[in-house]
Formats: structure tokens, C-alpha cells, sequence
């Protein structure tokens, strides 16, 4: 069996789209110190905690696909992989996750509830510029 230590590292939003309220999204974690990223669709519909959980669960399975041997063993335990994700606390990267996403939920509010132009551009490129370190 093997173990395969998994931490988060950074959230980069590539695209805001305000008129269809999502974030197109790249989040970068480390695996068994390889870096590595998977790409997300943010609906600001769902809830931050639900989508960070299958964030994480996705991030699990593709590890475990990545590191399950196929091999025909004797060993029962060959195509078991363990993976943990490194935290202080359990779930603490879950809601480290959920977070972030409802702080950058919140500027995108923010931005749309703009009634005066000053600052308008800066305030969207400000947007398409948006990233967390988890």
C-alpha cells in the first residue's frame, strides 16, 4: 500500500465571468512534493463548502488513479492507495478552501454592485487578477 501526501498550495482565477456569475479557476497542490494543478468551473450558485469538498475528493481520486499499481500481485493491499492531505487540523484545508472562494465571491459582488464609473477598469482587471495562497 502506498501513501501519498497531498497539500494545497494556491487558488489562480484565470477568468471572471460576471455576466454568467462563475470563476474559471486553476488550483495548484503538491503531491509527495511534484506540483500539480487541476482546472475548475466555479458557479456562484453552489455553496463554497460543497464545492470545496469535491475539489478535494477530485483531487484524491486523481491521485489514486496516478499511483494505483496494476499490477497482478500476491499482495491483496498492491492497488490501495492511501492519501492524506496535510493539515494542522482535519479539514482545515477544506474550509481554507470554501474561505478563500467566499472572499473572492464577495468582490465580485462588490464589483457588480458598482453604481459610479471611477474605477471601474481597475476594479475589473482587479478581478481577472484574483488569487489565493491556501
Amino acid at each position: 500500500m502506498q501513501k501519498v501526501m497531498v497539500k494545497l498550495k494556491k487558488l489562480i482565477v484565470d477568468r471572471t465571468d460576471t455576466k454568467n456569475n462563475k470563476f474559471y479557476m486553476t488550483i495548484y497542490y503538491e503531491e509527495n512534493g511534484n506540483m500539480n494543478k487541476i482546472r475548475k468551473i466555479y458557479d456562484f450558485n453552489q455553496t463554497t463548502d460543497s464545492f470545496a469538498e469535491a475539489v478535494i475528493n477530485e483531487i484524491k481520486q486523481k491521485t489514486r488513479e496516478k499511483y494505483c499499481i496494476q499490477e497482478d500481485d500476491d499482495d491483496p493491499l498492491c492497488n490501495y492507495v492511501n492519501v492524506l492531505m496535510i493539515e494542522k487540523e482535519e479539514g482545515q484545508q477544506k474550509e481554507k478552501l470554501a474561505g478563500e472562494l467566499k472572499r473572492l465571491k464577495e468582490k465580485v459582488k462588490n464589483f457588480k454592485s458598482m453604481k459610479m464609473s471611477t474605477d471601474y477598469i481597475n476594479k475589473y482587471q482587479e478581478l481577472s487578477t484574483l488569487r489565493a495562497d491556501l
